[in-house]
């Protein structure tokens, strides 16, 4: 789980990256680009979701949370990380009084660096997540089913609505309202977005890596993640 979560996203964007690039047509280049960042939005859930599974790790362990977890709850951690002091708090870790008792002051100082380096990814995921707000999660869930590209945004919205370089953009249509006019997402479409949004996918990926080996390095030093002193299930499977 440790090399498929990482990778995974890792592997779809690079794909879906050296595909666009062969690419004959601009639609197929436009198809293959919101994949990516497709990719780049569920990168950024599954970290957020093993950070959940972690916090909730007495309530039957880190995988089961992990492989259960609603989109939801993903939008509520990243926004209750905000107002936390730091990802520790989040992934609700022993006090300083246990890791005292298990731990050295070196490997209490090797675990400090690892937290402010996971803290500081982490926080960039949730700027990320939260940039878009609850259009980010349903641009995501239409990419991944029910996915239709609008080629021709001119033709439904008015003129003053629309960006000087639509033909350049990719417009994911998101829905339909009741009157007729219709919710979309526009991504821009040149070298550096695609480049920043696979570098994206790659943190959260690193981050993820990241969260999952702190958690089994604690077990093997023995640091109690339960309440009753014995360790729980870790990502490993």
């Amino acid at each position: 789980m440790r090399v498929t979560a990482v990778r995974g996203h890792e592997i779809a964007s690079d794909a879906f990256r050296d595909a666009a690039s062969l690419a004959p047509t601009s639609l197929e280049q436009k198809v293959l680009f919101a994949k990516v960042c497709g990719e780049m939005i569920a990168a950024h859930e599954d970290l957020g979701a093993l950070a959940l599974a972690i916090a909730h790790r007495r309530e039957g362990g880190i995988l089961r949370n992990y492989l259960t977890y609603a989109p939801a709850d993903i939008r509520r951690l990243f926004v209750a990380f905000n107002t936390m002091e730091s990802i520790r708090t989040l992934l609700d870790l022993p006090n300083d009084e246990t890791l005292a008792a298990r731990l050295s002051q070196e490997n209490r100082s090797v675990l400090e660096q690892s937290l402010n380096e996971l803290g500081r990814a982490f926080k960039l995921a949730a700027e990320n997540y939260l940039a878009l707000d609850g259009k980010l999660v349903n641009t995501y869930n239409k990419i991944k089913h029910g996915f239709n590209l609008i080629q021709r945004i001119d033709l439904l919205i008015s003129a003053d609505s629309i960006d000087a370089e639509w033909r350049d953009q990719i417009h994911v249509l998101t829905g339909i309202r009741r009157d007729g006019r219709i919710n979309f997402t526009s991504i821009e479409r040149s070298v550096e977005m695609l480049e920043s949004l696979i570098n994206a996918t790659k943190m959260c990926g690193l981050a993820w890596k990241e969260m999952a080996s702190l958690v089994v390095w604690l077990i093997d030093h023995e640091v109690p993640l339960s309440d009753d002193g014995a360790n729980v299930s870790a990502p490993t499977a």
